[in-house]
């Protein structure tokens, strides 16, 4: 609204003013000229004798004043700026002919011509480090008069009893213009003139909002600079009890270092990682094995393997045998397992992480033994072995012993495989009344069964369970979403806020103290302010963040509330044109994109893949290489590149499988090669059975989940599947 302004004002303006000149009647004495200057509040755009100007900012109010940024004022005026003496240190100088003006940042006065004159409010410092100053009293300290004109909102500016009759003196205050940043205004003003400003900024940091935060921010900030270690923490400390995120974390992490508080030092940078100044302090406070076992936790398998180049000892083989493990290596898993269990034998975690190596590499008997020695908690490791060297009976028992809902469908399997169709029936309905992530799986099984052997009395159980995904797959009717709600548009305090600081600091200045609004909202907010905050999330194109408050709030909202949250048209304008061009339903790549990186243009998986549509680097260079295109690692965080990666691979996967979409979506996250391994199983009979045939059991909740949010999307946007 306000560019709209900005571009449309100025126009009105010179036309109201030109229409005084035009105007017919009665003979009297000629209209005065136009003005000199108008700024226009709420405008970065003013005009200086017809031509148009642009500020930094746009012109606002503060303490009943106009302001406008001073290299814009000085340009008004015609005049000229300079520092003042080294004796006058922070002072500016405005100059015209023989007149000048001096003033300071934050003092109220200003000094013409060697006399001191109050002036309303003072100037003021923005984020940038720009000075925004008060229009009238330096306009008329310079010899110039101002005046309002409040139907536009502008402050004009010309020489000595010039200005026309329209304009209304400006010694009335125009209160009734608002403007939300008064705050921020102060608070951004006495961050930039600390440290003279420490106490004021210190009493502004008892708030508990987005202000406090700042304002606690600033003090660590200030105490850091001037080497006071344990107050900087303090203050990040205090400032994350607000708002919790890495720039927060770091500035802790820094602060409690350099206090010698190391061991929470470490605990900060662990926080952050992988950033790259965490983890090269965590190398650098921490001994390699130390270092190996933070970065295995955050994933960073290579980081833990680098540090520990050349270590040796039982500690150092336990973290390079669970990195090498989570790259595949198995076969030096296996090797630095070995060397860790010789030292201590009976760790049970490090023998069942050994045991699973040794299953990679198809050692059944070795493996065999170590998870039977580990008791009930190895059951399922042993089913695998004992299925594998083909003792069926103990493995069904194993697999029946076993914690884990997984062990209890490779149950269902065998028995089926076995045609022990009740007894399969039987687990497979206890999975299906179970809460696991399989019990959907489970369900169109039993459905499954239950058909083909005429037993039909459960179905409508069976039915009643299945995620949409599974549901369609069967050919079952489901019931249509609720209608997603109209959203209201009525913002709240934070989120009006949140506006008003992109509006006036810019969408890229203005981006990350918006953010901060919106946190606090999120963290501290009742369920509608919270609903509001992910709208604004969404609608400033952090989808990932307004997903995820979405998902937050299922409990507390009627779902048809949240469903444009929960589904919306993410990166739409790429992911449209990249399906135009290889022929695609968008509403399928959008499927896969949200259930491959929910929306996280920089996520990175366990395995490596990258960006939103989880390609990995290697098969970001082979698509390229296939393409034509130039690709690179990093490349694959850029949203454009990314999604037209993802959609050539897709047209591929669906070219390799003759349009068979099932196949393809599955071969999305298990691979072409296993896909057409399960397809080729004398299992598979039926389009139904593929499922039941994925050997990979993330690969099985894959379909379901991309097949769910497939059709979410067409019925949610005015399309169904073909």
């Amino acid at each position: 609204m306000l560019s709209l302004i900005g571009r449309t004002i100025p126009l009105i303006m010179v036309a109201v003013l030109l229409g005084l000149v035009m105007l017919p009647g009665p003979a009297v004495a000629p209209p005065a000229p136009l003005p000199s200057s108008v700024f226009f509040i709420g405008s970065a755009e003013y005009l200086l004798e017809g031509a148009t100007g642009v500020m930094e900012v746009p012109a606002f109010i503060h303490r009943g004043q106009s302001f406008a940024t001073l290299p814009a004022l000085a340009h008004a005026l015609g005049s000229t700026i300079r520092e003042g003496a080294d004796t006058e240190s922070g002072v500016l100088i405005l100059g015209i002919g023989g007149r000048e003006v001096r003033l300071r940042p934050g003092v109220p006065t200003l000094t013409a011509d060697g006399h001191d004159r109050p002036m309303d409010a003072a100037p003021l410092i923005l984020p940038s480090g720009t000075m925004a100053v008060p229009i009238r009293p330096i306009a008329e300290a310079l010899g110039f008069d101002t005046g309002w004109h409040p139907e536009h909102r502008a402050v004009l500016l010309g020489p000595r009893d010039r200005l026309p009759e329209i304009a209304q003196p400006v010694v009335a205050r125009p209160t009734l213009i608002e403007f939300p940043l008064d705050d921020y205004l102060i608070m951004w003003d006495l961050r930039a003139r600390l440290p003279a400003t420490l106490d004021e900024l210190r009493t502004m940091a008892r708030r508990d909002d987005a202000i406090g935060y700042h304002a606690r921010a600033a003090v660590s900030t200030a105490a850091a600079s001037r080497g006071d270690w344990p107050q900087a923490a303090q203050y990040a400390t205090l400032a994350l009890e607000l708002r919790d995120g890495p720039p927060q974390r770091l500035q802790l992490a820094r602060a409690l270092e350099a206090a010698g508080e190391v061991e929470s030092a470490i605990a900060q940078w662990s926080r952050i990682l992988p950033q790259a100044e965490a983890r090269e302090s965590i190398r650098r406070l921490t001994q390699p094995a130390q270092a190996a076992e933070l970065f295995n936790r955050r994933r960073l398998f290579h980081e833990a393997l680098a540090v520990l180049d050349g270590v040796e000892g039982p500690a150092a083989a336990l973290h390079r045998g669970r990195a090498l493990q989570a790259l595949r290596r198995h076969a030096d898993a296996v090797r630095e397992f070995s060397t860790y269990l010789r030292h201590y034998p009976r760790d049970a975690r490090a023998r069942a992480e050994y045991a699973s190596s040794l299953e990679r590499l198809g050692r059944w008997r070795e493996a065999l033994e170590i998870y039977t020695d580990l008791g009930r908690a190895g059951s399922f490791g042993r089913g695998r072995a004992l299925q594998a060297l083909g003792r069926t009976e103990e493995a069904l028992s194993a697999f029946r012993a076993a914690p884990e809902a997984e062990a209890r469908w490779r149950a269902a399997r065998l028995l089926e495989r076995l045609e022990r169709f009740p007894e399969a029936l039987a687990v497979y309905e206890s999975l299906a009344f179970d809460t696991s992530p399989l019990a959907d799986d489970a369900a169109l099984r039993s459905l499954v069964l239950a058909r083909r052997r005429g037993q039909i009395g459960r179905e409508a159980e069976y039915r009643r369970r299945l995620s949409p995904g599974l549901a369609y797959l069967a050919g079952v009717e489901t019931a249509p979403p609720p209608a997603p709600v109209d959203e209201d548009h009525v913002p709240n305090g934070a989120v009006r806020l949140a506006s008003a600081l992109l509006d006036f600091l810019g969408a890229e200045a203005g981006r990350d103290w918006a953010r901060a609004e919106v946190d606090l909202l999120l963290t501290r907010g009742a369920p509608e302010e919270r609903l509001q905050a992910a709208r604004w999330l969404k609608e400033s194109g952090d989808y990932h963040r307004a997903l995820r408050a979405a998902v937050a709030l299922l409990p507390h909202l009627p779902s048809e509330r949240l469903l444009r949250l929960l589904y919306p048209l993410a990166y739409w304008d790429l992911i449209r044109e990249a399906a135009e061009r290889f022929q695609l339903d968008p509403f399928l790549v959008l499927a896969i994109m949200r259930t491959e990186s929910h929306f996280r243009a920089d996520a990175i998986s366990i395995a490596d893949a990258r960006g939103l549509m989880q390609i990995l680097p290697s098969t970001g260079e082979w698509i390229a290489g296939r393409a034509g295109w130039r690709s690179s690692t990093e490349a694959l965080f850029d949203p454009a590149h990314n999604i037209l990666l993802g959609a050539w691979y897709i047209r591929h996967l669906l070219d390799t499988f003759d349009g068979e979409y099932l196949y393809a979506i599955a071969a999305y996250n298990g691979g072409w090669g296993s896909v057409q391994r399960w397809v080729a199983s004398p299992e598979y009979r039926e389009r139904i059975d593929f499922p039941w045939v994925v050997g990979f059991t993330e690969t099985r909740e894959y379909i379901s989940l991309v097949l769910g949010d497939w059709l979410m999307y067409r019925r949610l946007y005015g399309a169904s599947p073909d």
